[in-house]
């Protein structure tokens, strides 16, 4: 079966990215033992080289790190996690700040995984996100996390705990092949937020196929769960994508619960 061309730009970007920060940090560590070989010379290394990436390490010290950050945001704040926020105020991770970007007039997005939707509690601080003005959308998966500041300086964490190790990047070329990998996720992202709530007006049949869809069964998998035909379901989810706008099983899913329509 062939791979669609976004999939394969997608792993193709991903990879150049990885292998930019392989590289960078490969120049450090080589800066790093030039230093430590001259030590006692007068020979020092360029200070502005020393500063394109820093390893961070420390929780607190990335905690007040992002917030720094967040407090400089001039312009743009972008966002890209596979976890859920941190707190139901903040799509950085860390503590919130006042007055926040987008009350400074900066433009800020947000992508999150779709296992964010999962949990009741996590899906409502998701709507708190939004509600402060943060655009805020859903991936089936996200594969790494993200966040960068005026397309200048970029925070990369390093492991699943996003706050105990990052990379932080300050170099224009790194931080602009990223915010162009991000805008290329956001195309496929699908909208959160906005849509308000609508608990009722569905048949059973169709709320109990949603339930099913949004938790990852296959048509196959819903047809034996309740014991329909295979074309009676899927004339059932065409109805549902039909009347709630969506254009793909997975938007259908992101709507249904954005509206409440599903638990």
């Amino acid at each position: 079966m062939a791979v669609p061309m976004d999939v394969v730009l997608q792993h193709t970007l991903f990879g150049l990215a990885q292998e930019a920060l392989a590289d960078y940090q490969r120049l450090l560590g080589g800066y790093q033992r030039m230093r430590d070989l001259s030590a006692n010379t007068s020979a020092t290394a360029d200070p502005s080289v020393r500063q394109l990436a820093q390893l961070v390490t420390d929780s607190d010290e990335v905690s007040r790190l992002t917030s720094r950050l967040l407090g400089s945001v001039q312009r743009e704040w972008l966002a890209l996690s596979s976890h859920a926020p941190a707190e139901p105020m903040d799509a950085s991770g860390g503590a919130a700040v006042t007055p926040s970007p987008v009350e400074r007039g900066a433009r800020c997005r947000a992508i999150y995984d779709s296992d964010c939707l999962k949990e009741v509690a996590t899906r409502d601080k998701l709507e708190m996100i939004a509600a402060t003005g943060m655009q805020v959308r859903i991936l089936p998966r996200v594969r790494m996390s993200l966040r960068l500041a005026d397309e200048a300086t970029a925070i990369l964490p390093l492991t699943a705990a996003e706050a105990s190790a990052v990379l932080l990047v300050q170099s224009s070329v790194i931080a602009g092949a990223l915010r162009e990998y991000f805008d290329l996720l956001w195309e496929r992202a699908i909208p959160f937020g906005g849509m308000g709530r609508n608990s009722g007006g569905l048949p059973e049949i169709q709320v109990k196929i949603l339930r099913l869809l949004v938790q990852g069964l296959s048509d196959e998998g819903i047809v034996e769960r309740v014991d329909l035909s295979l074309t009676t379901v899927r004339r059932h989810i065409k109805t549902l994508r039909e009347s709630l706008g969506a254009k793909t099983r997975f938007q259908l899913g992101v709507v249904a619960v954005q509206q409440g329509l599903v638990d």
